[in-house]
């Protein structure tokens, strides 16, 4: 490329290429460090733990149920979840390492290529002709990092079951490096016959030092030794800058979980032992074929299923009981799951069927929870009920379908918001506030937190019918089973194809 405008534009977008990817890789790496390091390692079973995380089905969406931008585009869409690519066997390099072993997270090796790349493209420019050999040093970091992107698409997409937009973002922002770098190879100013015969007496590295690097009018060979110092001293120092960032969070989300001395004791004594089996148990869940053997290994309980609304055929060989809430945001993303994946799995064998289950995460109306962690949960469990007291099950999910698409106001909302909703969706607005607050709409919603905590009775005893007391949302069962990972869509189909309906009252509880 011998024009100069050209070689301009192309810098320029190579630059872009480094911000881009260098803003998605670092946060990637905060995503890696706020949960891998302290989340699931230190976190101390309890009755408030269990509640606050279990707003994420099979530990795959967690956090609040604020949700920024970032957020909302890493679980845009149900196969989406920059969370479980970052905490994948893949996210940590050497790949299915985990701490105390050495190691990186992989999005932060790219923040750290983008770093180097960034840095040698404002620093170094183009080399003279002379000192091509320092451009190739370049061009082949960024074949290698192409080469690696290349591998992490490939296990993404082919190892996975989720996706990262902001991996693909990053790996996209590699390739237009590498390209760039290839438009911006130095050539020698006698390439050009028009610049040639005008500068025909001067030689060719001052020519090359003026054309393309216009800041630099010294006629010696660009880069200097030390230009190139200079750029690795401040690579080294961006490097450090950023890891001691990543230190800092950690340490910082470390104090927030345990205090001086007791953390001390517990990263000495325990933290090997929990790491141990934290990967134990990763290991275990990724794989679908686990996911099954745990299903097929669970007791077949009595669930009540008549008289509640449901969604699908009603003669569905399959029925799927989901313990949820409307304004838990692993639900709707659950939710969406089913509806636009799950059923049309379970078709071929027979079809399946939906029937939801109130558990509010609200001390107001659910006393089996000792905080409340969705204000507005009561009044949209009324409010689906009476609904479906008003105009029957088809008013009752049109109502939950409409909440969910309004969850960002479902946080402030107050009883006239919902029966706007209900007006909105052809109920009349006095009926529905009557059966809002009716007698009928309570008993329901007491009825199934009350089934919640007395599940396996008269089949289980002990641990197990402990065990199976719903304490976080969403809690599904499939075919009077408890479902305890639902991200795998090929988990679904073989317990659609292999596990046909059972009777509960007379299966066995260990079978």
């Amino acid at each position: 490329m011998k024009s100069r405008r050209a070689r301009g534009i192309v810098w320029i977008l190579a630059v872009a290429a480094c911000l881009i990817g260098g803003g998605a890789s670092a946060y990637l790496t905060y995503e890696y460090v706020q949960i891998a390091p302290l989340g699931p390692q230190l976190d101390t079973p309890g009755e408030e733990a269990t509640e606050e995380q279990g707003d994420a089905p099979d530990a795959e969406i967690a956090g609040d149920d604020e949700h920024g931008l970032m957020d909302r585009i890493c679980t845009a869409y149900a196969t989406w979840s920059c969370e479980q690519v970052s905490q994948s066997p893949y996210g940590r390099f050497p790949f299915h390492s985990t701490p105390p072993q050495p190691g990186l997270p992989t999005a932060e090796l790219g923040l750290i290529y983008f770093i180097f790349a960034l840095t040698w493209l404002v620093m170094v420019g183009i080399p003279s002709p002379s000192r091509w050999w320092l451009h190739g040093f370049f061009a082949s970091v960024t074949a290698f990092g192409l080469g690696f992107s290349i591998l992490l698409e490939y296990l993404m997409w082919f190892r996975l079951d989720f996706r990262c937009p902001f991996c693909i973002i990053a790996h996209v922002a590699v390739a237009v490096v590498f390209v760039a770098v290839l438009l911006l190879w130095p050539e020698s100013s006698e390439s050009n016959p028009g610049r040639a015969n005008k500068d025909k007496n001067k030689d060719k590295d001052a020519k090359h030092a003026r054309a393309n690097n216009p800041g630099r009018s010294s006629g010696k060979p660009h880069p200097s030794a030390r230009v190139v110092l200079a750029t690795l001293v401040v690579v080294l120092l961006a490097v450090g800058f950023q890891r001691q960032t990543w230190r800092t969070i950690t340490l910082h989300r470390f104090g927030k979980t345990m205090a001086g001395d007791q953390c001390q004791r517990e990263l000495q004594g325990q933290r090997w032992l929990v790491n141990h089996w934290q990967e134990r148990f990763r290991q275990y869940d990724d794989r679908w074929q686990n996911v099954v053997m745990n299903y097929s290994l669970e007791p077949v309980i009595p669930l009540e299923t008549d008289g509640e609304p449901f969604y699908g055929d009603p003669d569905a060989r399959h029925t799927i009981v989901l313990f949820s809430g409307p304004q838990c945001p692993a639900c709707a993303r659950l939710d969406e799951m089913l509806h636009n994946r799950v059923l049309a799995l379970a078709e071929p064998y027979g079809g399946a069927k939906i029937i939801y289950k109130h558990w509010p995460m609200n001390t107001d109306c659910n006393d089996k929870v000792s905080r409340t962690t969705h204000p507005q949960a009561c009044l949209a469990a009324r409010a689906m009920e009476g609904a479906n007291i008003v105009g029957g099950r088809e008013k009752f999910w049109e109502m939950l379908d409409t909440i969910v698409k309004n969850r960002a106001r479902l946080r402030t909302a107050d009883k006239q918001w919902f029966i706007t909703l209900a007006r909105r969706i052809g109920l009349d607005p006095l009926a529905f506030a009557q059966a809002m607050d009716s007698e009928q709409a309570t008993a329901r919603i007491q009825a199934h937190i009350e089934e919640s905590q007395n599940l396996g009775v008269g089949v289980l005893t002990g641990r197990d019918l402990e065990r199976m007391k719903v304490n976080s949302t969403p809690t599904v069962f499939v075919n009077n089973r408890p479902l305890r990972t639902t991200r795998h869509l090929r988990a679904w189909q073989e317990i659609f194809r292999r596990f046909p309906p059972q009777d509960a009252s007379v299966a066995s509880g260990t079978e």
